[in-house]
């Protein structure tokens, strides 16, 4: 075949010109940032550095209560070197007693055991209100220096734990502050509103700052949603039920037709979702999850619960873990399962299956949350806990187990350290 001749020039004038132009906005763009930075355009691009997470192939933690100073700190007003000394203990105790999982109770009560712009230095850290270690900080880096796990643990809703007005409040609150007309007091304990928007902002706002801020491998919250039903003295000194008034927020918020507890669940819903999508907008690797009460429902033949006989967390704290598996907004699942395995009010066997059923063939990390501290005394007989550990490892959606709470490892309650660390030992991989 023969070629045909094609005149270039046309060819290299238009890339000369194009040429021309990009050497021309590659000026002006650099005239432009020389402006901005005083004329020294030498400094490289700053990128983020990969963040690094542990992730166990089987959960094994502990959590650690700070409300009350239940396990750290000892007490409060403590200084620097003697917090890293008790946080050093309980990473290394840990790993002593074969686990991988510090579950850190970082935001007891509206306030913050880290640097945070948004709420106050809890007290049960400091008194004074200043930060004497930022205890989220050392904790991660050294407990993922020596390949342990951390999850800030949150409870989101909680404005204090004993009786307390709003005007009492430590200062810095934002209780007390920008989002006091969003605060219900119930049976003198005061607790935010989760109908209101704000609410919702705020707790995702603060679930950001720690994301964004600690290299955490998971935010985590327990169960306390709406608050678990309380009594107190009426003025005729009778024992009544506490009422919690969101009367006015149904009434601005409420669809028609929507009943009261439909409208509360919706609001807890819409909460875990949101901070489900905050987690992950900010660090893809870090996994956010609820601790949720053990039973969601008990079976009346027609509803899909559990054959159980206790408290339902679906109707008095208005927390729906199936409406989240469903809707896909957590990552994992590890429901407080504190009865025995002979319970007839709630079986450990009963509710760990009930759990395994829910979660299989979901997008969603099934843990369980076991009562440790119930070895205190003869509460449980030991040996109870390896037997419930035995029987999760059966269940075929299992991924790992969390203890409450540390405070029982430390104290060796009925010779559980040796139970535990030694069922750990027998050469699992963590």
């Amino acid at each position: 075949m023969k070629e045909k001749k094609i005149n270039i020039l046309p060819i290299i004038l238009a890339a000369a010109a194009a040429a021309a132009l990009i050497v021309a906005l590659i000026l002006s763009l650099g005239g432009k940032k020389a402006e901005e930075t005083g004329g020294d355009t030498t400094e490289p691009v700053e990128t983020a550095a990969p963040r690094t997470h542990v992730a166990p192939s089987e959960l094994r933690g502990a959590y650690v209560p700070t409300v009350y100073n239940l396990t750290f700190p000892s007490k409060a007003d403590l200084g620097a070197e003697e917090l890293k000394d008790e946080l050093d203990a309980i990473v290394d105790d840990s790993i002593s007693l074969g686990l991988n999982t510090v579950i850190f109770q970082v935001r007891p009560q509206c306030d913050a055991l880290y640097k945070s712009d948004i709420y106050p230095v809890s007290t049960y850290l400091s008194t004074s209100g200043e930060l004497p270690l930022d205890c989220l900080d050392y904790l991660v880096k050294t407990a993922h220096e020596k390949n342990v796990s951390v999850m800030a643990w949150v409870n989101p809703y909680r404005v204090s734990v004993g009786k307390a007005t709003v005007d009492g409040l430590q200062d810095g609150s934002p209780a007390r502050g920008k989002y006091a007309d969003f605060v219900v007091s119930y049976a003198g304990k005061l607790y935010f509103d989760p109908a209101h928007p704000e609410v919702r902002d705020l707790v995702c706002d603060g679930i950001a700052e720690i994301v964004e801020n600690y290299e955490v491998d998971a935010v985590i919250f327990d169960d306390y949603f709406y608050p678990y039903l309380e009594y107190e003295t009426d003025g005729d000194g009778n024992r009544v039920l506490a009422v919690f008034d969101d009367a006015e927020t149904f009434a601005k918020y409420g669809e028609e037709g929507v009943p009261l507890d439909d409208f509360r669940r919706a609001n807890v819903n819409e909460l875990v979702r949101r901070v489900h999508e905050t987690v992950r907008s900010i660090d893809p690797e870090c996994r956010f999850g609820v601790a949720c009460f053990g039973i969601w429902r008990n079976d009346d033949g027609e509803n899909g619960g559990s054959f159980t006989s206790g408290l339902e967390s679906y109707s008095e704290i208005y927390c729906d873990p199936l409406a989240w598996i469903n809707a896909g907004s957590v990552d994992f699942l590890a429901p407080q399962i504190y009865w025995e395995t002979s319970s007839l009010t709630a079986s450990f066997k009963v509710l760990s299956t009930w759990w395994n059923e829910r979660v299989r063939g979901k997008d969603v990390t099934l843990y369980f949350s076991h009562a440790a501290y119930r070895y205190e005394g003869d509460d449980f007989a030991p040996g109870e806990l390896t037997k419930q550990l035995d029987f999760a490892r059966s269940l075929d959606s299992y991924s790992g187990s969390a203890f409450y709470s540390f405070a029982a490892f430390r104290d060796d309650l009925n010779g559980i350290r040796e139970e535990i660390g030694g069922y750990y030992r027998k050469g699992t991989d963590q």
